[in-house]
């Protein structure tokens, strides 16, 4: 793919192709994975009491508590709750429907879906973060993560977006952290983010295996998915920051719920180096690692750690996992080294049927997968001359 055309300084134009690619799946070995306002009561108030008699007043005393059983005016409906989802044919498709191309985006990070349905993609090596319009094909640059060091598997690791804030994960001389940025779109290009809010801090930082997942649950708190660095943690330790995911608050405060040890921001423990987080229709957390294992975590299910793992069912993919979305009810995963998708559906939480592997155009690896608004995916491949995303129909 060629570099786009400038449009005025600081600015791109990717090639947007509308590839119609139908990717074949080959066979693989399979693995064990209202509204809320109150309602007003209608009417005015009632005639003073002292001014009838019950019997004259309309529908009986108004004084009167409500009868047993009757849950009185004003009350909201309960919220139904929510039932396990048929489960999806045991073979599914997915098609490249869309291309677009990031030139001189070396070592991609990413995607966050924003709001209006453009993405931030980063770069791992620069830190350099750049909103992408895949209507236009527009690339714009917002600006630059400080303080970044890329020595060994660092440097700029994860990219998420929640009201009004970049989130980014990534290496500095001294640790691993988690740092909010406020996206003010009307600065000027390559200085659209503030200065950095640090939400979590020292977080273990190695040659290798430094995490760097991120994403925020149902449950509105933010997840943080952390590598063991190469530090050989104790896998049951709940003060341990390395080979964890940690549960927080937007701003990196230990929520009111309970993680899996009082007053702390661990929420799983014992993984490898976490490189993929996702929900299903239940809201239930997946976890991916860059050995292909994906499972969910004792503190949100049964189980416990056996040999430094989370002991609920586990599913192996042949993969060194990149990222994780789940659509369609369904598990899909990408390869770093490869490339490929993977696809593992599900009936609840134990997948039925052998997962599908489909191969994406690329040539140096998948980095990252997000579920599209509405149905489908964006995977985030890289090319020797920058990054390439790409829109996946699937089923």
């Amino acid at each position: 793919m060629g570099r786009g055309n400038r449009r005025g300084p600081g600015r791109l134009t990717a090639s947007v192709l509308l590839a119609g690619l139908l990717v074949t799946p080959t066979a693989c070995a399979g693995g064990p994975a209202a509204d809320r306002a109150a309602q007003l009561a209608p009417g005015g108030p009632p005639a003073a009491p002292e001014d009838l008699l019950p019997d004259e007043v309309e529908g009986g005393d108004p004084t009167a508590p409500p009868e047993a059983g009757d849950p009185g005016e004003g009350e909201p409906e309960p919220a139904p709750e929510p039932t396990e989802p048929p489960p999806p044919p045991a073979e599914g498709s997915a098609e490249v429907v869309e291309t677009v191309t990031l030139p001189g985006i070396g070592a991609p990070v990413g995607p966050a879906v924003l709001p209006d349905g453009d993405l931030l993609i980063g770069s791992r090596t620069t830190g350099t973060i750049h909103r992408v319009s895949p209507t236009t094909g527009d690339i714009t640059e917002v600006g630059t993560v400080p303080g970044l060091v890329t020595e060994g598997e660092g440097g700029l690791l994860g990219l998420t977006f929640e009201a009004g804030f970049v989130y980014a994960y990534y290496s500095t001389l001294s640790d691993n952290r988690v740092s909010r940025f406020l996206l003010r779109e009307e600065r000027a290009e390559g200085s659209r983010i503030g200065v950095p809010d640090h939400v979590i801090t020292r977080l273990p930082h190695g040659p290798v295996r430094n995490g760097g997942a991120l994403g925020f649950g149902p449950d509105g708190l933010l997840y943080t998915g952390t590598g063991e660095a190469g530090s050989g943690a104790d896998p049951e330790d709940p003060e341990e920051l390395a080979g964890r995911v940690l549960r927080t608050t937007a701003e990196g405060r230990n929520p009111a719920v309970e993680n899996a040890a009082p007053g702390s921001p661990v929420f799983s423990v014992g993984h490898r180096n976490v490189t993929g987080l996702t929900w299903d229709a239940l809201g239930r957390v997946w976890i991916l690692e860059d050995d292909g294992a994906i499972h969910r975590p004792p503190t949100d299910g049964e189980g416990g750690v056996e040999d430094g793992r989370p002991t609920d069912p586990v599913i192996e993919l042949p993969v060194a996992g990149a990222g994780m979305a789940w659509s369609e009810g369904s598990l899909w995963a990408v390869d770093r080294t490869d490339g490929s998708l993977y696809r593992v559906p599900l009936d609840g939480t134990e997948p039925f049927a052998p997962d599908q592997r489909f191969p994406l155009p690329g040539d140096k690896g998948a980095r990252g997968l997000v579920a599209a608004p509405g149905e489908g995916l964006w995977a985030l491949t890289e090319t020797v001359t920058g990054g390439r995303l790409l829109l996946l129909e699937i089923d």
